[in-house]
């Protein structure tokens, strides 16, 4: 039963907000496209450094340590990732070739931590000098990644810990770059870096709808606040690294402190800002929830659940203004409980609560998920039906009226077979809009003349009035 479709933000309606929830994340939809771009520019990226190797050319930033092309096992482990990826679907059962590929991919890595000197001896036909390896930071990268994408369905928290652990190291090893130093045991090729950006990035669209990706990707206030936060933050130390190393010039040491402790701030101050972002996406989805609840409150009756005076007014007046553009038949019933004030005086408010509690509960399935019913004050409801006849309108009164009358045995079956020591009747007023009308407020005044005519006929029966002078019993 349609009792909260209302136009406009004051009431909550589960299809405006999956809408407004769509727009906010759109953008989540089109990281997901952007997977097979960002795999294929991987794959590109990891040949051409397999050639650079190959060659034996330099590529470096700076005018230290020259940055050799990707060494034949790091191209080798990027394009098995990057060839997954492209394959990968997120709503299909994850083939077993792919885990075989995974597992292959992080024993070569653990075997290269381990034993370097084997995977060393093992590539080294194919490299182009005898000192080309694979870095420990490369390994350590192409190792959580893989690791990330095999357990994704069994430990999606895990994966998006590992594809972050390897985005950190990315940002170290672009700082190193930057000011030419190198980490770990050297500097990642320049042709390595290249590809593992895209593959990192493409193996982080496959947790997208994680909440703080979601969040990265939200396209409110909040999303593009924890953006430009997250850029900032990864700028303003990487500058500072520039002037220092470039500007004033920083002594060698045998270990880069001031990159290391920079890059330690970046990652810091883009964890703050992330971890920012997620508390203010708390206290938002918080806030939105409350006015969720505000709102249908306002229009809706707290004892019987449905909607109430106003919310009812808001729908007699969109149902109006629907009807004077294509001229759709709307009718207006008011039922009104008999002797309700004798139940309330005999029985106590208690039982005259839980009367007209049980009241909506027992109109439900009579009415189409297009009517609406709510209370009008009191003892009095209304109900709005659409697209009916006045036969039908009188049909669909009349089992209200029996469903009404049958409430002490249903109120007795959901209380043990209590007796309830009354009997339940309602009166019924029918009106249907007219073109001739000036507003809803004539055919709800059809209505509630047709009402007082069934209460004076003696009531527990259902009237129609068809125009301002006689009504009709139905």
């Amino acid at each position: 039963m349609e009792l909260s479709r209302l136009d406009g933000p004051a009431l909550n309606d589960p299809l405006q907000i999956t809408h407004a929830h769509q727009r906010r994340y759109r953008h989540v939809r089109s990281a997901h496209f952007l997977r097979v771009p960002l795999a294929m520019m991987s794959l590109a990226a990891g040949i051409v450094g397999l050639i650079v190797n190959a060659l034996d050319l330099t590529i470096t930033f700076g005018p230290g340590g020259a940055a050799l092309g990707t060494h034949p096992m790091t191209a080798l482990l990027i394009i098995m990732l990057s060839v997954g990826l492209l394959h990968f679907r997120l709503a299909r059962p994850t083939p077993i070739w792919r885990y075989w590929i995974g597992i292959c991919a992080l024993c070569m890595v653990l075997m290269n931590l381990i034993r370097p000197d084997v995977i060393h001896d093992a590539f080294l036909s194919l490299a182009a000098t005898a000192d080309s390896r694979m870095g420990q930071d490369t390994s350590v990268i192409l190792g959580v990644l893989f690791g990330s994408v095999v357990i994704r369905r069994t430990s999606r928290r895990l994966g998006l810990a590992l594809v972050l652990l390897a985005t950190t190291l990315i940002v170290f090893s672009f700082m190193g770059h930057s000011y030419d130093v190198h980490y770990l045991d050297g500097q990642m090729a320049l042709t390595t870096l290249v590809a593992l950006v895209p593959a990192t990035f493409a193996v982080l669209t496959i947790y997208a709808h994680h909440p703080i990706l979601r969040l990265m990707l939200a396209s409110d206030e909040n999303g593009t606040r924890t953006r430009t936060m997250v850029l900032i933050g990864f700028i303003v130390p990487w500058f500072g690294g520039l002037v220092l190393y470039l500007g004033y010039g920083v002594p060698d040491r045998a270990y880069p402190v001031e990159a290391m402790v920079l890059s330690v701030i970046a990652c810091s101050m883009i964890a703050i800002s992330l971890y920012s972002g997620l508390m203010q996406e708390r206290a938002d989805r918080s806030r939105r929830e409350v006015e969720r609840q505000l709102a249908f409150a306002a229009v809706h009756d707290r004892l019987t659940g449905t909607l109430n005076r106003a919310g009812l007014n808001n729908v007699l007046k969109q149902r109006w203004d629907r009807f004077r553009s294509t001229g759709r038949a709307v009718g207006v019933v008011l039922m009104d409980l008999d002797h309700f004030k004798t139940v309330n005086d005999t029985y106590g408010h208690p039982a005259g609560d839980s009367l007209l509690a049980a009241v909506g509960a027992a109109l439900s399935p009579i009415l189409r998920s297009t009517d609406i019913i709510g209370r009008w004050g009191g003892e009095e409801f209304v109900i709005v039906l659409s697209s009916v006849d006045q036969p039908k309108l009188e049909s669909i009164a009349e089992r209200m009226r029996l469903a009404v009358k049958d409430l002490p045995r249903v109120i007795s079956e959901q209380n043990d077979d209590t007796v309830v020591p009354f009997q339940v009747s309602a009166s019924f007023g029918i009106g249907v809009f007219r073109p001739e009308d000036e507003s809803e407020a004539d055919a709800l005044k059809r209505a509630d003349i047709a009402l007082y005519r069934a209460k004076a006929g003696g009531r527990d029966r259902v009237m129609f009035q068809d125009s301002d002078d006689q009504p009709s019993a139905a």
